[in-house]
């Protein structure tokens, strides 16, 4: 490991690259450091261009290093001017030599003529990064990885448990719908043609705990339905007053239904705290589960036009063994 003040501008040294990713240059090589003296005394990070002794694929901007006493190099070599990285001084193990005059001209000059068209890269980076930090805020714990893998048909996992594989047919439209767990508000995120994250909308804003969105599985209407508490969390009732618990109780969450684009959400069904789960069956038609004990499920079978209920009972017992409770 070397230390500030051993390595300057025009050094030929040798780096540890590794631990490396994908196709970023692997294992111990020589490279050339591109950073004024005047800077390397302010910072912790040395620039530097690799060289690589592979010389079939060279690019035009590349700058051809021949093998020379004073750089110390093995044989001729290319500085890779487009794969310009900075490291800390821990990955430094030596100078081995230097470039000479003519060739720090050609890196101030030429290196850097081609480092300049690196400057609208860099914006991109740091505005790709603004968005993921904006991300990051919005999805609470979650990765950002895990958006990516909208774009590729798969599901999100940890955005809601209950959304299932068969959403995928809003993925070809490069747009997601979640309950954000931070604000428990239903968002839709957009991504562009390429992937890229483009807009983020709030599509609820009204306080109220949601759990259990489910996509419509059967089409790319962009139906999706969630159950939301009646309560907010600051709301309370006398505990002495058994009236006031009973109606609590009774009724404590909703089903709301949003049944395509522009659409207004409407509550298709309201029930009470036993109310365990749901499931889409038609375009127009939902099943709602309440537990009614040990081994007992009933169920409401919903029009969502209507708001009626237009089937209920008990289900039978190798049903029941069937239904998955949230």
């Amino acid at each position: 490991m070397m230390a500030k003040g051993e390595i300057r501008f025009g050094d030929v040294v040798w780096v540890e690259f590794d631990p490396s990713v994908g196709h970023e240059y692997q294992s111990k090589r020589p490279a050339i450091v591109v950073q004024s003296d005047e800077q390397l005394k302010k910072t912790n990070l040395v620039t530097i261009i690799p060289l690589t002794s592979q010389k079939d694929n060279r690019m035009s901007d590349d700058i051809l290093v021949e093998a020379r006493k004073e750089n110390n190099l093995m044989t001729d070599s290319v500085a890779k001017v487009y794969c310009v990285t900075s490291f800390d001084y821990a990955r430094f193990e030596k100078v081995i030599g230097k470039i000479n005059e003519e060739m720090k001209m050609k890196i101030s000059n030429g290196g850097f003529v081609g480092i300049k068209y690196l400057i609208p890269i860099l914006l991109i980076i740091l505005i790709g990064l603004g968005v993921y930090l904006a991300i990051l805020w919005q999805f609470g714990d979650r990765e950002t990885g895990q958006i990516c893998e909208a774009k590729e048909g798969r599901t999100i996992e940890g955005i809601n448990s209950s959304i299932e594989d068969n959403a995928g047919g809003l993925y070809d439209f490069y747009h997601y719908v979640y309950i954000n767990p931070k604000t428990s508000e239903v968002e839709r995120i957009f991504f562009d043609q390429d992937g890229r994250f483009s807009n983020l909308k709030r599509l609820t804003n009204d306080g109220y705990y949601k759990y259990d969105l489910r996509l419509f599985p059967f089409d790319d209407s962009f139906r999706f339905g969630y159950f939301q508490n009646l309560h907010k969390a600051d709301e309370d009732f006398d505990e002495n007053d058994d009236k006031q618990r009973e109606e609590y109780y009774k009724n404590y969450t909703s089903l709301i239904i949003s049944p395509g684009y522009g659409s207004t959400p409407i509550e298709v069904y309201r029930g009470n705290d036993h109310t365990s789960s749901w499931k889409w069956e038609d375009i127009d038609h939902v099943t709602v589960y309440n537990n009614c004990g040990t081994c007992c499920r009933y169920y409401y079978l919903i029009n969502i036009k209507t708001q009626k209920i237009e089937e209920e009972g008990h289900l039978e017992a190798e049903e029941t063994a069937c239904i998955e409770i949230h």
